[in-house]
């Protein structure tokens, strides 16, 4: 059996890694500091809506697209424009992928049947004979 595998932060490359290792048969658990998921790919909540913040877009290739769960990330085409001494410079479409979900929506399908500790912030890490050990913030 493979040994456990302690992962620090639940943002979207914290959990790409935690679920294929997981999905691999590895015993992963999650430390992430804060309450939620997402890290810099997280929502917001306003008395006046919500609002997704970080990364809109994703550049995925053909074989990075595979590591999402299905559906969960889409194919979409952008026009991207300059604004650069008093004119407006345009390029042509590029094919981006953006969370047919809210980017929360995302996180926590990667993170379904996790093991994630939430506002556990990790302060350090020490060598053991039986490899690493690490302690929290509680």
């Amino acid at each position: 059996m493979p040994k456990p595998v302690a992962i620090v932060g639940a943002g979207l490359s914290g959990l790409l890694c935690a679920r294929l290792l997981h999905d691999g048969g590895w015993p992963v658990t999650v430390f992430e500091k804060s309450r939620g998921l997402g890290g810099r790919l997280s929502r917001r909540r306003y008395d006046w809506g919500n609002l997704d913040i970080g990364a809109p877009l994703l550049s995925l290739s053909g074989e990075q697209l595979s590591l999402f769960p299905t559906g969960t990330v889409s194919r979409q085409l952008f026009s991207v424009a300059n604004w650069s001494e008093g004119e407006l410079f345009t390029q042509a479409d590029q094919s981006h992928y953006t969370a047919t979900m809210s980017n929360n929506q995302l996180c926590r399908a990667l993170a379904n049947d996790l093991d994630i500790h939430r506002a556990c912030r990790v302060t350090d890490l020490q060598p053991t004979t039986a490899g690493l050990s690490l302690t929290d913030d509680r």
